[in-house]
C-alpha cells in the first residue's frame, strides 16, 4: 500500500472541504500525483501499488475543490476514488460496466500512401498502415493525445506477439504532458498481428500536424466508440 501525507486537520467540515483549492498538478506517474494531490489537499489517499504502477495522471491546474480535482487527476486510468468521511480517499477500479471498452478494428485502415515515408513496393506497407492506423485510433481516444496539432515522430519496437517492447519520442511535441500520455499510450499499444520476420526495428512513424495536405481523422474512431 502507498499513502499520502495525512490530513493535518481530521475535523475538517463537508463545506471546508468543498472549497477550492489551487492545484498545479502535471502530468506524471500516478503514484507521484497522489502524494503531490495528498500534500496539496490535506487528504490522505490509499492505493494498492499495483493499481498504480505504469499509469499516469491527467493535468489538474487551476482551483477545484478537493473531490473534484482528485477525480480530474484520475481521468483516463480506470481508476476512481472512493471517500471516507473528508479526511480519506481510497483508490479503486472503475466498476466494469464504467471501463471504456476496447475499440474494435477499423474497417478502414490508413492508406499507405498517407504514411510520410512508406514505400509501396517494400513489402511492408500494408503492415505500416496497420501500424500507423493502430497508433492513430490510441492518440484520438484522448483529447490531451488528439492528433493535429503538433508533430510526432516516434520509434517503436514491436514483439513476436504484436505488442510494443519499447517506444520512445524522438522530441518533444511541445508539451510534457502530452508527451507523457503518448508514451503511456505506445507502451500499452497491441498490434493486429506480430512484425514480418525481416521487418527492420524500431519502427519509426512521423505524424505532422493539420495542413498542406495532411488531415488526421478521428472522426471515424469517435464513431466507433460509441
Amino acid at each position: 500500500m502507498i499513502q499520502s501525507a495525512r490530513a493535518q486537520d481530521a475535523s475538517r467540515t463537508e463545506s471546508a472541504s468543498a472549497e477550492a483549492i489551487r492545484f498545479d498538478l502535471p502530468a506524471q506517474p500516478l503514484a507521484e500525483a497522489l502524494r503531490a494531490y495528498g500534500r496539496v489537499a490535506e487528504l490522505s489517499v490509499m492505493a494498492q501499488t499495483e493499481l498504480l504502477n505504469g499509469r499516469v495522471s491527467a493535468p489538474v491546474n487551476g482551483s477545484y475543490p478537493t473531490r473534484e480535482a482528485l477525480q480530474r487527476l484520475l481521468a483516463g486510468t480506470g481508476l476512481e476514488a472512493r471517500f471516507s468521511g473528508d479526511t480519506e480517499a481510497l483508490i479503486v477500479p472503475l466498476p466494469a460496466e464504467q471501463q471504456q471498452p476496447a475499440l474494435p478494428a477499423p474497417s478502414v485502415m490508413i492508406p499507405s500512401s498517407a504514411i510520410d515515408g512508406a514505400m509501396a513496393d517494400d513489402g511492408f506497407d500494408a503492415y505500416n498502415a496497420m501500424v500507423q492506423t493502430r497508433l492513430t485510433e490510441a492518440l484520438c481516444a484522448s483529447p490531451v493525445t488528439r492528433p493535429g496539432s503538433y508533430r510526432l515522430v516516434v520509434q517503436m519496437r514491436v514483439g513476436d506477439e504484436g505488442k510494443v517492447v519499447a517506444a520512445k519520442l524522438a522530441g518533444s511535441t511541445g508539451d510534457p504532458a502530452r508527451d507523457t500520455a503518448i508514451a503511456q499510450a505506445m507502451h500499452t499499444l497491441v498490434l493486429d498481428s506480430a512484425p514480418p520476420a525481416d521487418l527492420p526495428q524500431p519502427v519509426t512513424i512521423l505524424l505532422r500536424p493539420h495542413g498542406d495536405g495532411v488531415n488526421t481523422d478521428c472522426a471515424q474512431f469517435d464513431v466507433r466508440g460509441r
